[in-house]
Protein backbone atom coordinates (compact mmCIF):
# COMPACT_ATOMS: atom_id res chain seq x y z
CA UNK A 1 0.00 0.00 0.00
CA UNK A 2 1.47 3.54 -1.08
CA UNK A 3 3.19 5.65 1.99
CA UNK A 4 0.55 7.79 3.82
CA UNK A 5 -2.16 5.87 2.64
CA UNK A 6 -5.09 4.94 5.72
CA UNK A 7 -5.29 1.10 6.21
CA UNK A 8 -7.85 1.49 9.05
CA UNK A 9 -5.47 -0.47 11.17
CA UNK A 10 -4.66 0.50 15.00
CA UNK A 11 -0.41 0.89 14.21
CA UNK A 12 -1.79 3.72 11.66
CA UNK A 13 -3.98 5.35 14.24
CA UNK A 14 -1.54 5.40 16.74
CA UNK A 15 1.07 6.83 14.25
CA UNK A 16 -1.30 9.46 13.33
CA UNK A 17 -1.71 10.22 17.02
CA UNK A 18 1.98 10.13 17.55
CA UNK A 19 2.23 12.66 14.60
CA UNK A 20 -0.43 14.87 15.40
CA UNK A 21 0.77 15.25 18.97
CA UNK A 22 4.50 16.25 16.94
CA UNK A 23 2.45 18.59 14.91
CA UNK A 24 0.72 20.72 17.71
CA UNK A 25 4.04 20.79 19.62
CA UNK A 26 5.95 22.12 17.18
CA UNK A 27 3.18 24.58 15.97
CA UNK A 28 2.89 25.70 19.70
CA UNK A 29 6.46 25.70 20.41
CA UNK A 30 6.95 28.07 17.17
CA UNK A 31 3.81 30.06 18.36
CA UNK A 32 5.29 31.21 21.37
CA UNK A 33 8.58 31.59 19.87
CA UNK A 34 6.52 34.29 17.30
CA UNK A 35 5.16 35.86 20.17
CA UNK A 36 8.29 36.53 22.18
CA UNK A 37 9.89 37.92 18.76
CA UNK A 38 7.28 39.62 18.49
CA UNK A 39 6.97 41.37 21.65
CA UNK A 40 10.81 42.24 21.50
CA UNK A 41 9.41 44.55 18.97
CA UNK A 42 6.30 46.03 20.97
CA UNK A 43 3.95 43.99 18.79
CA UNK A 44 1.39 41.28 19.52
CA UNK A 45 0.30 38.46 17.21
CA UNK A 46 -3.18 40.06 17.14
CA UNK A 47 -1.85 43.38 15.85
CA UNK A 48 0.68 41.95 12.90
CA UNK A 49 -2.35 39.80 12.01
CA UNK A 50 -4.56 42.64 11.37
CA UNK A 51 -1.56 44.27 9.45
CA UNK A 52 -0.84 41.20 7.20
CA UNK A 53 -4.75 41.72 6.02
CA UNK A 54 -4.67 44.76 5.41
CA UNK A 55 -1.53 44.75 3.71
CA UNK A 56 -2.39 41.47 1.59
CA UNK A 57 -6.40 42.34 1.24
CA UNK A 58 -6.01 46.03 0.81
CA UNK A 59 -8.58 48.38 2.71
CA UNK A 60 -11.71 46.94 3.99
CA UNK A 61 -14.53 47.45 6.53
CA UNK A 62 -13.96 47.11 9.88
CA UNK A 63 -16.79 44.21 9.80
CA UNK A 64 -14.98 42.20 6.88
CA UNK A 65 -11.61 42.74 8.85
CA UNK A 66 -13.41 41.04 11.97
CA UNK A 67 -14.46 38.30 9.58
CA UNK A 68 -11.46 37.37 8.43
CA UNK A 69 -9.17 37.52 11.89
CA UNK A 70 -12.52 35.86 13.41
CA UNK A 71 -12.50 38.30 15.93
CA UNK A 72 -15.24 40.34 17.58
CA UNK A 73 -16.00 43.57 16.64
CA UNK A 74 -15.10 44.72 19.97
CA UNK A 75 -12.01 43.17 19.47
CA UNK A 76 -11.00 44.83 15.88
CA UNK A 77 -12.31 48.09 17.57
CA UNK A 78 -9.30 47.85 20.08
CA UNK A 79 -6.54 46.72 17.71
CA UNK A 80 -7.67 48.87 14.96
CA UNK A 81 -7.70 52.38 17.67
CA UNK A 82 -4.21 51.03 18.95
CA UNK A 83 -2.74 50.83 15.45
CA UNK A 84 -3.92 53.92 14.28
CA UNK A 85 -2.76 55.72 17.43
CA UNK A 86 0.98 53.98 16.61
CA UNK A 87 0.22 55.54 13.24
CA UNK A 88 0.37 52.10 11.25
CA UNK A 89 -3.33 52.11 9.66
CA UNK A 90 -6.07 54.83 9.48
CA UNK A 91 -9.62 55.00 8.88
CA UNK A 92 -11.85 56.45 5.75
CA UNK A 93 -15.22 57.23 4.53
CA UNK A 94 -16.46 53.65 2.62
CA UNK A 95 -17.27 55.65 -1.18
CA UNK A 96 -19.41 52.37 -1.01
CA UNK A 97 -21.33 52.69 2.06
CA UNK A 98 -21.46 55.50 4.22
CA UNK A 99 -22.29 53.68 7.08
CA UNK A 100 -19.11 52.12 7.12
CA UNK A 101 -15.33 52.97 7.28
CA UNK A 102 -12.63 51.55 5.44
CA UNK A 103 -9.41 50.81 7.06
CA UNK A 104 -6.00 50.69 5.14
CA UNK A 105 -2.89 50.56 6.11
CA UNK A 106 -0.86 54.00 6.17
CA UNK A 107 2.77 54.21 4.64
CA UNK A 108 4.46 53.33 8.47
CA UNK A 109 2.50 50.18 8.19
CA UNK A 110 3.64 49.11 4.96
CA UNK A 111 7.19 50.15 5.54
CA UNK A 112 6.84 48.17 9.48
CA UNK A 113 5.48 45.04 7.33
CA UNK A 114 8.24 45.22 4.97
CA UNK A 115 11.14 44.91 7.92
CA UNK A 116 9.07 42.46 9.91
CA UNK A 117 9.02 40.11 7.15
CA UNK A 118 12.64 40.62 6.60
CA UNK A 119 13.77 40.47 9.88
CA UNK A 120 11.39 37.39 10.66
CA UNK A 121 13.20 35.89 7.70
CA UNK A 122 16.34 36.27 9.07
CA UNK A 123 15.69 34.92 12.76
CA UNK A 124 13.51 32.09 11.54
CA UNK A 125 16.26 31.33 9.02
CA UNK A 126 18.51 31.11 12.32
CA UNK A 127 16.32 29.04 13.83
CA UNK A 128 16.32 26.12 11.25
CA UNK A 129 20.35 26.90 10.90
CA UNK A 130 20.30 25.14 13.85
CA UNK A 131 19.03 22.02 11.86
CA UNK A 132 21.59 19.78 9.72
CA UNK A 133 21.09 20.39 6.41
CA UNK A 134 19.17 17.15 5.55
CA UNK A 135 16.98 17.86 8.24
CA UNK A 136 15.54 20.86 6.29
CA UNK A 137 15.95 19.42 2.75
CA UNK A 138 13.72 16.41 4.49
CA UNK A 139 11.09 18.77 6.30
CA UNK A 140 10.38 20.95 3.09
CA UNK A 141 8.38 18.35 0.58
CA UNK A 142 6.11 17.26 3.61
CA UNK A 143 5.66 20.52 4.79
CA UNK A 144 4.44 21.72 0.98
CA UNK A 145 2.30 18.99 0.73
CA UNK A 146 0.61 19.86 4.20
CA UNK A 147 1.06 23.73 3.01
CA UNK A 148 -1.17 22.64 -0.42
CA UNK A 149 -3.69 20.82 1.71
CA UNK A 150 -4.63 23.54 4.10
CA UNK A 151 -4.26 26.37 1.52
CA UNK A 152 -7.24 24.34 -0.40
CA UNK A 153 -9.23 23.55 3.02
CA UNK A 154 -9.38 27.39 3.59
CA UNK A 155 -10.16 27.89 -0.26
CA UNK A 156 -12.91 26.06 -0.26
CA UNK A 157 -14.32 26.79 3.25
CA UNK A 158 -13.47 30.43 2.84
CA UNK A 159 -11.44 32.72 5.23
CA UNK A 160 -14.54 33.09 7.76
CA UNK A 161 -15.00 29.71 8.84
CA UNK A 162 -12.34 27.35 10.24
Amino acid sequence: MPSGQDTGTDADTGADTALVEVLDSVVGLYRGWLDAWLRERGLSAARVGVLTRLRYDGPQPMKQLAARLAVTRRNITGLVDSLQADGLACRDANPDDGRSTLVSLTDAGAQLMDELKRDHTTAAGALLGTLPDTTREQLRAPLAALRRVLLDIHEHRGPDRP
